[in-house]
């Protein structure tokens, strides 16, 4: 199963039950939260089934306010599964931000990993693209699309 969202605003919420041995659930969220917006995003990935792998993986800019719930939970019988819960997190002025990866488990032999990466942009950088003719503004848009991939 593979999820890919682009999320700018507003609430989404979702939650999978996984069942079925062996499968392989991939999420990627990519956000990019302006100033003066809002975003929550809270996902579950519920795993009852043995050998099942989960990666849950976002990233994204936050201008504004973002809040940020992904967690993955192993019940009693998920065993030999794994997850990984990652958000990379860049801040530009006075944007703030909530993360909360998470890993739960009731499974003895299920193991995860989670994490999450906050940083600002790099003023050097924007220097060095404004000492090659570049404006403050644009350079730092630059730097915030290259972090998105966009």
């Amino acid at each position: 199963m593979k999820v890919e969202k682009f999320l700018e605003r507003g609430i989404e919420r979702k939650v999978w039950r996984i069942t079925e041995t062996g499968v392989k659930v991939k999420i990627r969220v990519k956000y990019w939260v302006a100033k003066g917006e809002k975003l929550e995003v809270d996902y579950r990935v519920i795993v009852a089934a043995p050998e099942v792998e989960v990666e849950m993986l976002a990233a994204g800019v936050v201008e504004g306010e973002k809040e940020l719930n992904m967690s993955v939970e192993f019940l009693r019988g998920a065993r030999g599964s794994f997850g990984v819960v990652k958000d990379e997190v860049l801040i530009v002025g006075r944007g703030r931000n909530i993360s909360r990866p998470i890993i739960l488990s009731a499974e003895k032999e299920a193991t995860g990993r989670h994490g999450t990466t906050v940083g600002r942009v790099d003023e050097r950088a924007v220097k060095y693209l404004c000492s090659r003719g570049i404006k403050k503004k644009r350079a730092k848009e630059i730097l915030i699309r290259a972090r998105l991939g966009v």
